[in-house]
């Protein structure tokens, strides 16, 4: 049974993953700074904020974390405003979610400004009570604060909210808070693609042809 459903952003509703792995390349090549080859990964569970610091301890910038999160978002801004596609099957999700009268929150650690315009973007806005975000709440996803704030938003019961993710990490933190879990294919994650199945009460390729009725 359904009440109510948290969903993730970046590789659950868009299909918008690459990004995140080459921005802060891309960002380190423009300042002539060589990067890391595992600088994807060193990153890839970090909020903005963190992300970062990260940068900042661990190469030559001389920027502020602020200036650093900026130039990466200048990057990343341009992406998600003109490119950012839905994943597929999403739109039509959502829709019966609505027709069905389930409210339905966004958890990003995408900033959330930006993800309330290419939700807009992609005229699935107004399915949304509200867009949670990590860097504003002053945490991550591998904490259970984000999900349980959502659930308070919702006003439903954390055993019928169901939370749609991509990654191990939130995965596993949506289950350890006891929430059941939808988990979504996402190219970024393939490696953890048998732990993520595992874990989850729900496993699906994409949305496509994915109902309410089935969870």
């Amino acid at each position: 049974m359904i009440e109510g459903a948290i969903f993730d952003v970046d590789g659950t509703l868009l299909d918008s993953m690459p990004i995140w792995e080459v921005a802060p390349i891309i960002y380190l090549k423009k300042l002539g700074i060589t990067p890391q080859e595992n600088l994807a990964e060193d990153v890839f569970t970090l909020s903005q904020a963190e992300w970062s610091h990260f940068i900042a301890e661990h190469y030559d910038v001389h920027q502020t974390d602020e200036e650093i999160q900026a130039g990466i978002c200048e990057i990343t801004n341009a992406f998600y405003l003109n490119e950012a596609p839905l994943k597929p099957g999403v739109k039509e999700f959502l829709e019966e979610l609505s027709k069905r009268g389930i409210p339905m929150i966004a958890a990003t650690n995408t900033p959330r400004d930006l993800i309330d315009q290419v939700l807009k973007r992609h005229e699935i806005r107004h399915h949304f009570i509200d867009i949670l975000n990590c860097s504003d709440l002053g945490t991550n996803k591998r904490e259970p604060r984000i999900y349980e704030l959502a659930c308070e938003k919702l006003g439903t019961n954390k055993e019928t909210t169901w939370i749609f993710e991509d990654v191990l990490h939130a995965a596993e933190t949506a289950k350890k808070a006891g929430f059941p879990l939808v988990a979504v294919a996402d190219k970024a994650s393939i490696r953890q693609r048998d732990e993520i199945r595992e874990l989850a009460d729900f496993f699906v390729e994409d949305l496509t042809g994915v109902s309410v009725d089935d969870l």
